[in-house]
């Protein structure tokens, strides 16, 4: 029985990209559009008592917007 094995990552991110999400299950389907997509991390690993930062934002529609800077 050796040590438990690691993992980690210094540095994550997704940068300006474009998601849809359709949600067919409604008798006339919505269609959302997210772009302006960031999303970054650092110092992720597979030590989970650890805080991971986490920075993320993106354009909802055109017209609205969401941006959260934090730790999970």
């Amino acid at each position: 029985n050796g040590a438990p094995w690691s993992a980690s990552i210094e540095q994550f991110a997704i940068t300006d990209s474009i998601l849809t999400f359709t949600d067919e299950t409604l008798s006339k389907p919505m269609r959302l559009d997210l772009d302006q997509i960031a999303l970054r991390t650092t110092n992720l690993s597979t030590n989970l008592a650890k805080a991971i930062p986490l920075a993320f934002s993106c354009r909802i529609e055109e017209t609205g917007s969401i941006q959260i800077d934090g730790e999970l």
